[in-house]
């Protein structure tokens, strides 16, 4: 049986993956139709 917790915190872990992907496409957008290259570092 799967615990409130655990459902939680997969739950969680899925929604990091899926925020950090998504800043990550952004990213790849915004310097693609960007010059700047700083601002990543």
């Amino acid at each position: 049986m799967v615990t409130a917790d655990r459902l939680i915190l997969q739950y969680g872990t899925y929604a990091f993956l899926a925020q950090l992907v998504e800043q990550l496409t952004r990213n790849e957008q915004v310097a693609g139709s960007s010059p700047v290259e700083g601002s990543l570092h």
